[in-house]
């Protein structure tokens, strides 16, 4: 059964890597029944005032065929991610990414956080404006399991 947006609670934590941020989303299973995602989710990521940010999501050519993750109860899957070129102005903060993917019923939201999500500091930072006429990308890789 695909995992619903209702029984899953979202973190992520993002982190400088080299001009750009680097993170995961770690979706964690809060149902009673395992359940189980596939391929990659659709993401957004939003301002305090719900706005969604101009930012292109982009499917790394790395990011090699996603395979069928079983989330059981508990347990966490995550979504790598690489946020590039933030040429905007400075968003307000804090922000929430929003995800969703086919069978969900629904989106999970979840806060961002710089480091680790557990450290509870929202992020408060952006990539590094590089590359304006290219416009910002979120790169997203396919489901994974915990290891």
């Amino acid at each position: 059964m695909t995992c619903q947006s209702a029984d899953l609670n979202g973190s992520v934590g993002f982190q400088g890597a080299t001009q750009a941020l680097a993170g995961d989303l770690a979706l964690t299973n809060h149902g009673a029944s395992p359940c189980s995602l596939d391929g990659s989710p659709a993401l957004h990521l939003v301002d305090a005032k719900g706005q969604a940010l101009a930012i292109k999501e982009v499917t790394p050519p790395d990011a090699g065929p996603g395979s069928l993750v079983l989330v059981h109860p508990g347990q966490s899957a995550y979504v790598p991610l690489f946020w590039r070129d933030w040429c905007g102005s400075r968003p307000a903060v804090p922000l929430q990414v929003r995800a969703s993917w086919p069978g969900s019923g629904g989106q999970v939201t979840a806060a961002l956080f710089r480091g680790a999500p557990s450290d509870r500091h929202p992020l408060d930072l952006t990539p590094v404006c590089n590359a304006p006429s290219a416009g910002s990308t979120l790169s997203v890789y396919p489901f994974r399991s915990t290891p």
